[in-house]
């Protein structure tokens, strides 16, 4: 009989429980099915479903549930203290999303200022790379040019000494007058 009495309960409580859970329907259109109510408070009440717990505020429910004995004027500053987070929590997060802007922002920059430095390598280097063998090879060929200079002058001066005669050339290169001398002023 035990067990009969036991199940009985159970059976019992499991309707009860049933029969306080209620369906709540918002002005908005949501519904909460099989709610039992947690808690009243000032500014709403508290429910428990299969999905979990919610909060429904009595500015959302119909008028029909005055059951709750809603008061205007005990819910008017919890109503202002949950306005006053909802602000303070929509200026953290403009305050944030400036902040992500001013970040990508300053990333952006530094991209620009990275990719303009490169730039500016770049052309630099396109511009002195080919300079540096100018710079290198320009003494050479300098030194080489004085030094065939010295053996062409060289080679006129020994020519122009066996053939017993002085060649005087003007500054562009021509021929201005010849002097002879004999084998005894060679001598000297």
């Amino acid at each position: 009989m035990k067990k009969w009495a036991t199940t009985l309960v159970i059976f019992v409580a499991f309707s009860a429980s049933r029969a306080l859970a209620e369906d709540f329907k918002t002005v908005t259109g949501k519904e909460y099915k099989n709610a039992s109510v947690s808690r009243v408070e000032a500014d709403g009440i508290v429910i428990s479903t299969k999905g979990g717990i919610s909060k429904v505020y009595f500015t959302e429910l119909p008028k029909d549930e005055e059951r709750f004995h809603y008061n205007p004027a005990k819910a008017a500053p919890v109503q202002r203290g949950r306005e006053q987070i909802t602000l303070e929590a929509k200026q953290d997060a403009w305050r944030q999303a400036d902040e992500r802007r001013r970040l990508q922002d300053t990333r952006v920059a530094a991209a620009d200022f990275d990719f303009s430095i490169t730039n500016l390598v770049i052309a630099i280097l396109v511009i002195v790379i080919p300079l540096v063998p100018m710079i290198a090879i320009v003494p050479v060929v300098l030194a080489q040019r004085r030094r065939e200079q010295r053996a062409l002058l060289f080679k006129q001066a020994l020519a122009c000494f066996r053939s017993r005669e002085i060649r005087v050339l003007d500054s562009s290169g021509k021929l201005e007058r010849t002097i002879a001398f004999s084998e005894a002023d060679r001598k000297l």
